[in-house]
């Protein structure tokens, strides 16, 4: 969210309503994740593709771990079907699961941006809608 702000200005921003599935700074998780990826990416705060990737990639990564690498190496469907019956649970979105059809539903946040005179930082907050 930090792109269209700093492209607008938070004088433009303000108000805007949007709806995103991860937010840097929602909870303590989502600190914490962005405390671990900023050392890396110092000008690039991470938004809900970047933690997507991250989510997606650590719970295939689990799921290997839990059946061994040489037996998720044997059948990309078995793996899939285990990544399925295990639920998925990270700092950008807490716990949930991959339906059968294998989509991961996330919840959505809804809100909008602060006004510039409540922002405690040079991104902009997000007030809740």
């Amino acid at each position: 969210m930090s792109a269209p702000v700093h492209a607008l200005g938070l004088d433009a921003a303000q108000g805007l309503h949007l709806t995103e599935s991860f937010y840097w700074d929602l909870n303590d998780r989502t600190r914490a994740f962005t405390r671990r990826v900023m050392p890396k990416t110092p000008s690039n705060t991470p938004n809900m593709i970047h933690a997507g990737c991250y989510s997606a990639t650590l719970h295939y990564l689990k799921t290997v771990m839990d059946m061994g690498a040489g037996e998720a190496k044997k059948s990309g469907a078995a793996t899939v079907a285990r990544m399925k019956k295990m639920p998925v649970e990270d700092d950008c979105f807490g716990r949930t699961a991959i339906r059968e059809d294998g989509r991961n539903l996330t919840s959505a946040l809804s809100a909008r941006f602060s006004t510039a005179s409540r922002s405690r930082g040079a991104e902009g907050r997000l007030a809740s809608a």
